[in-house]
């Protein structure tokens, strides 16, 4: 069995794809083979950062045809986060764009390389979305895929199913998801009062909410339809289990951005009157 066969077992690609669409073969393969020396780690961090700022864009070309891509916006502040994405998946493009009063970053992976290859890594590693617009737009996308659909009018209408509590507590890989999710869409910080905090926003998941506090064993009670301030710790224990979960857990670290500002974040918690007999990593 040669090389490219077997890897066309462990990743098998979804659905048909067409020989014009990848120009380098023997490249690509290459690529395909090195992508199972990826992290695992890693790649429940990239979920984890997709669910809270990414999302599958599915679109229809002038000619009727179905478009579809992986995309990434953030501020342009954050562009070495997706340069870091990008040399560690060794896939997709990056752009730079301006709207008339902010500076953005753009991280694109076309159709071909989520279909060879990164959507196979994931369920290689049994990954997948958790927050409800990711996963219907992931099933989406590989219903699309592996049903080799190709106009944008016979996409059908997909419902996925509501998880429950249990369905979050049995995901394996929440921990780094946590990470990647918080790299997005999560902040630390010290308010007027000089309460710290931790917040998770943008999180209208009660049952997801449930599971990440019975994962860090947090004191909050998330109230269904009340995301005024979803998932936001502020007393003592909590802010020390925060510490410990990104600092001492083994988890894959928070990188980009989001680095920078827990390190500050920690470096002001030293300075505190209230905090400053917490455990704290070396920062």
């Amino acid at each position: 069995m040669t090389d490219s066969n077997h890897i066309e077992i462990v990743l098998p690609s979804l659905g048909t794809i067409s020989p014009s669409a990848i120009k380098n073969k023997i490249a690509k393969k290459e690529l395909k083979k090195n992508s199972l020396n990826i992290p695992k780690g890693f790649l429940e961090t990239f979920v984890g950062f997709i669910d809270g700022d990414g999302y599958f864009s599915i679109g229809e070309t002038n000619k009727g045809y179905i478009r579809i891509k992986l995309v990434i916006n953030v501020s342009k502040k954050d562009s070495n986060l997706l340069k870091e994405f990008q040399e560690t998946l060794k896939m997709g493009s990056l752009l730079d764009y301006k709207t008339k009063d902010r500076e953005y970053s753009r991280y694109i992976i076309n159709k071909t390389d989520l279909q060879y290859i990164l959507i196979p890594l994931l369920r290689h590693h049994n990954l997948y979305f958790l927050t409800n617009n990711r996963r219907a737009q992931y099933l989406k996308v590989q219903h699309i895929m592996e049903g080799n659909v190709m106009f944008f009018k016979d996409i059908p209408e997909i419902e996925i199913p509501q998880w429950d509590l249990k369905d979050y507590q049995k995901v394996e890989f929440l921990r780094n998801w946590l990470v990647g999710f918080t790299m997005a869409d999560g902040s630390f910080f010290i308010k007027g009062n000089k309460d710290a905090c931790y917040q998770i926003s943008q999180m209208k998941h009660h049952n997801l909410l449930l599971a990440i506090k019975g994962l860090l064993n947090f004191g909050i009670n998330p109230t269904p339809g009340d995301y005024s301030n979803p998932g936001l710790v502020s007393s003592i224990k909590d802010i020390q289990k925060v510490i410990d979960f990104f600092s001492f857990s083994g988890n894959w670290p928070i990188f980009g951005h989001k680095q920078q500002q827990y390190a500050i974040w920690i470096a002001r918690l030293r300075e505190s009157k209230r905090y400053k007999h917490l455990r704290f990593p070396n920062i």
